[in-house]
């Protein structure tokens, strides 16, 4: 019996020690596996706030009217100024009508380009394709790339952001869906990412200062993006708690990231928990693998 006992003690303690002995290993690689994400995520977060701004800044994308014509110029009010050197010309469909606008907004910020207050450099064309009054039910804003680039950063891809029910001037809801969605950088490595987010944009039309997002699960089954990495690695982001994303941190050194929110980021054999916070515009995440932390500053790309 005592052999016995001492026996099952060491095979416990061996156990034990054993667990305790795992390492835990916060490499630098999961620091860059969880920056190229965020990174990937901010482009994206980028592309759908000018298309947004873009189709909410000219009445025909509501009312379906041709007041000069079905080609209009027109330019838009930005806080961050990314519009200041773009020609902005919104042309109507042949069936564009009252009851369903349709139509195209050419954004051109030209070959040359031109830094919004952010110091952020962006040139090409952003595409951007409207069917149905904006907002409402079964309405579509489809966003696509033409050489465009940030930051000599080239974005590819399609961004469809589908309305299902009804969204107030206050209040916009909607599922945000990217396909063959691409970032090369400009050392020549790329980012391949899908995604589907469903997103509330609370609105603050006396000041768009105030504006914020809240970003959970869309229409896929178990996780809001997935793709390959710079560094060759498949990954995947589930949301735990719903991610806050707020445009007055987007304007500090926060950048385009959450201010708030949880998320797992699944890469190679790795499970990585990332914390965002309590809503400080900060550039902090807490990451957490296999029960143990750390804190990790991100830098902003945008």
């Amino acid at each position: 019996m005592r052999n016995y006992k001492g026996k099952y003690i060491g095979l416990v303690l061996t156990f034990l020690i054993a667990c305790q002995s795992e390492p835990i290993d916060f490499s630098s690689d999961d620091s860059a596996n969880i920056q190229n994400e965020v990174s990937a995520d901010a482009f994206s977060n980028d592309a759908r706030d000018v298309a947004h701004l873009a189709v909410g800044a000219n009445d025909a994308t509501f009312s379906g009217r041709e007041s000069t014509g079905r080609k209009i110029v027109f330019t838009i009010n930005d806080p961050l100024r990314r519009f200041d050197c773009a020609s902005v010309v919104l042309e109507t469909a042949p069936d564009n009508s009252i009851l369903r606008p349709k139509g195209t907004i050419i954004i051109d910020f030209g070959t040359i380009g031109c830094k919004d207050l952010k110091d952020n450099f962006r040139k090409g064309k952003i595409v951007i394709s409207y069917s149905g009054r904006r907002y409402n039910p079964n309405s579509a804003i489809v966003t696509t790339f033409d050489g465009y680039q940030i930051n000599n950063t080239k974005m590819e891809g399609s961004l469809k952001v589908s309305y299902s029910s009804l969204s107030t001037g206050e209040k916009v809801i909607f599922t945000e869906t990217l396909t063959d969605g691409k970032v090369t950088w400009p050392d020549g490595t790329t980012t391949v990412r899908s995604e589907s987010k469903r997103v509330e944009w609370s609105r603050n039309s006396l000041n768009p200062l105030n504006d914020q997002w809240k970003v959970t699960t869309g229409d896929f089954p178990n996780y809001i993006a997935a793709g390959i990495n710079r560094k060759g690695l498949v990954y995947e982001i589930k949301i735990i708690e719903p991610l806050i994303y707020t445009r007055q941190c987007i304007l500090t050194s926060k950048g385009t990231v959450p201010v708030q929110g949880i998320k797992e980021l699944l890469v190679g054999n790795k499970k990585i928990t990332e914390d965002y916070g309590d809503g400080a515009c900060d550039k902090q995440v807490t990451i957490t693998i296999k029960g143990k932390s750390k804190l990790v500053e991100l830098k902003s790309d945008i």
